[in-house]
């Protein structure tokens, strides 16, 4: 969130941290969750209307206890402390019972939710402005090696209480020098922080937040949405108010965090308003695409990444130790140079990922959560037809 506490910080950096917190951040998370949401009723339509219906439970119950494994496995074992996999594993557990539920009940259900944690975060931000300050002042005495009295201490306390605070320079240069010593140094920080990620912040928004997400996805494939079948002014809504709103919210929030300091926008009472309308404006924009046949090689590229999209994730995942832990470079890369390795990642998997299509039906992890979700042997390899001589 404060991208001044390691480093330097000017010219393309502030580029890059404006574009990604304004165009990027949330609502690309939020159009996932939205569509993990629809696939649920995709899998239990398709089990439903086969001879697959008498154990359609089992089926979507093992596919949704060993998506929280991949979460365990990818938050723990490799390193990821902001894994997503174990939220939608957890909650999607809830989903099955609420999948036969209107798109109005299910919109409005998710809808409540975001207003409730727009009402926790307002009430955070409540106790940092009243208690902020003083908590502040008995810091610096602490640092000065000074007593501090029962008020002090107590504003102390509940400001350290709240989440999402913002790692000062010292933690910041512990869990640096920490992770670019290798896997095993890093592995026990990671652990704590992946561990206090799924319960504390789990808890508090994230949990909640995918179940809202969900059910306004379900809605949306309900109300075919997401098949490019409504029409033309439904997506050029989207497209005009979700942007408009959502980078104006975005902008907002941003500018405020930097006259507080860079204070998170993440517990920002408008957090989801922004990141939601942003969502809702690529939404309208790719369907619209769709809907229009507009560009298809960019169309069947992407399309191929999204039906590998748990490989591509955890792959993701694996490149970045590599790069960031097992050659050291954690901490070593300028704001904008992060993206440098975004953006060759995006690469590498555009390329893989249709050509591993061409030779296989699913990819590697794909195979591997669909076999062990139903239980039988799967065909992993497309066969070509033999050519005439």
């Amino acid at each position: 969130s404060d991208p001044r506490l390691w480093g330097e910080y000017y010219g393309a950096d502030v580029v890059a941290w404006w574009t990604s917190w304004v165009a990027v951040e949330g609502a690309q998370r939020a159009i996932f969750t939205m569509l993990f949401g629809a696939s649920v009723l995709l899998l239990t339509d398709r089990l439903s209307s086969d001879e697959r219906r008498s154990s359609r439970a089992k089926i979507y119950y093992r596919r949704t206890f060993l998506l929280i494994l991949f979460g365990l496995i990818n938050g723990y074992l490799l390193l990821w402390s902001g894994d997503i996999l174990f939220y939608y594993g957890v909650m999607g557990l809830l989903l099955y019972f609420v999948r036969n539920w209107r798109p109005r009940n299910l919109l409005i259900f998710g809808f409540a939710i975001i207003v409730l944690l727009g009402l926790l975060n307002l009430s955070a931000s409540w106790v940092q402005d009243t208690f902020g300050e003083q908590a502040l002042v008995a810091q610096e005495k602490l640092d000065r090696n000074e007593p501090i009295n029962a008020e002090e201490k107590m504003a102390l306390d509940i400001v350290g209480d709240l989440p999402l605070q913002v790692a000062s320079y010292e933690e910041l240069k512990e869990e640096i020098e920490t992770r670019q010593q290798g896997y095993l140094a890093a592995f026990k920080p990671n652990a704590a922080s992946t561990t206090e990620a799924f319960v504390v912040y789990g808890l508090y928004s994230l949990l909640w937040e995918s179940l809202a997400y969900m059910m306004i996805g379900m809605a949306l494939f309900k109300l075919n949405v997401f098949s490019a079948a409504r029409g033309l002014p439904t997506y050029v809504t989207m497209i005009v108010l979700g942007f408009a709103l959502g980078l104006s919210v975005n902008i907002s929030e941003q500018l405020n965090a930097i006259e507080n300091d860079y204070q998170t926008t993440f517990t920002v009472w408008s957090y989801d308003i922004g990141r939601m309308a942003t969502a809702f404006g690529y939404i309208g924009l790719v369907m619209l695409i769709c809907k229009m046949a507009w560009l298809p090689r960019v169309q069947h590229v992407l399309a191929a990444v999204g039906k590998m999209a748990l490989t591509n994730y955890i792959a993701q995942t694996i490149i970045c130790n590599v790069i960031f832990v097992g050659f050291g470079l954690f901490g070593d890369l300028r704001f904008h140079q992060l993206y440098y390795v975004v953006f060759a990642v995006w690469v590498a998997i555009l390329i893989f990922s249709p050509l591993w299509l061409k030779s296989y039906r699913y990819g590697p992890l794909e195979w591997v959560w669909r076999r062990l979700t139903y239980g039988q042997p799967l065909k992993m390899r497309i066969e070509q037809p033999a050519k005439i001589a």
